[in-house]
């Protein structure tokens, strides 16, 4: 069964921080995206574990003046397409919901464009630059989120 917990601000993350090295920062070769940065103390953190206990899979939001922004997403290799990717994005729309976010923003490498518009993402302007990367910024408005909290509004 997955299971899944959130981490507030910045801290606990040595796991969080651990998947975003071997991920973002090795496999994608963006160590600046991975290492600790000045948002993790504002942001909340999803978790996902597998049967093991063991955390195979993070994500992090954090608000900006418009609204909620995802960001490093990360699955350890071994577990993708195994829907932890989908567990944890979806851990933090829920929380974004909760908080009666209007828009959430999600800053994704491009080849993760099409799974983010399964969820309803759609892409915001062109992509930008980032560690030799192109980041795409996407948007789902809260019409499109399907939750409880979104549809009392």
């Amino acid at each position: 069964m997955v299971r899944g917990r959130y981490l507030e601000g910045n801290t606990q993350l040595g796991e969080v921080l651990s998947i975003r090295k071997q991920v973002i920062g090795e496999e994608l070769g963006m160590p600046q995206a991975a290492a600790e940065c000045p948002e993790d103390m504002l942001s909340v953190h999803a978790v996902a574990f597998d049967d093991a206990n063991r955390v195979v899979a993070i994500g992090s939001m954090h608000y900006e003046g418009e609204g909620f922004t995802i960001s490093r997403v990360a699955v350890l290799p071994e577990y993708r397409k195994q829907y932890y990717g989908d567990f944890i994005l979806k851990m933090l729309i829920d929380r974004a919901a909760l908080a009666n976010a209007t828009e959430i923003y999600a800053r994704v490498i491009c080849e993760a464009a099409q799974f983010m518009e399964t969820v309803g993402f759609s892409v915001e302007g062109v992509a930008q630059i980032e560690e030799g990367r192109e980041i795409l910024t996407m948007k789902i408005s809260a019409d499109r989120l399907g939750c409880h909290a979104c549809q009392s509004k």
